[in-house]
């Protein structure tokens, strides 16, 4: 896996996550999330070899976590199974610059393929992974649970060359 990468000029760094994050992490996950995954999971997440989790913090304050991902890869293909960016960062195109760590970590681990599925109602995500190439494979309806009750989630999936 690659060590910190600086990205120039948004001021942030992308480092592996550490277990000193996992509190942080929640806590964003918590605000993001309708099920979020517990610290026991994040921290679950690093043990396992196959799992590549990062996180990306401002370069302003080392301290301060803007966002985080895991994706595992297996076989020549990933899942990203959770990325978020921290309210106070978003839209600022910090999501799109996580992303594309997570493709640069797949293609340094020979993954051919990554997949990863998305609520329905989070139009914005399905854009940004849309602008990236990754492809609309299917609908699992009733997937994701919502304080409504169900709702779809879309299966995508990308090739990398």
């Amino acid at each position: 896996m690659e060590p910190t990468q600086r990205l120039a000029p948004a001021s942030m760094i992308i480092r592996p996550m550490q277990s000193s994050d996992v509190q942080a992490v929640a806590a964003i996950e918590q605000q993001l999330q309708y099920n979020p995954w517990s610290e026991y999971l994040f921290a679950d997440s690093l043990s396992v070899n196959r799992y590549f989790c990062f996180v990306m913090l401002s370069e302003q304050s080392a301290e301060e976590l803007a966002g985080y991902y895991v994706a595992e890869a297996i076989a020549g293909e990933a899942s990203l199974h959770n990325i978020g960016i921290a309210s106070a960062f978003q839209g600022q195109g910090f999501g799109k610059q996580l992303l594309q760590h997570m493709l640069a970590q797949c293609r340094l681990s020979s993954v051919s393929k990554v997949f990863l599925e998305v609520r329905d109602t989070n139009g914005k995500a399905i854009n940004l992974y849309k602008s990236l190439g990754f492809q609309l494979d299917g609908v699992r309806k009733g997937y994701y649970s919502a304080p409504w009750g169900r709702e779809d989630g879309h299966l995508m999936s990308l090739a990398l060359s």
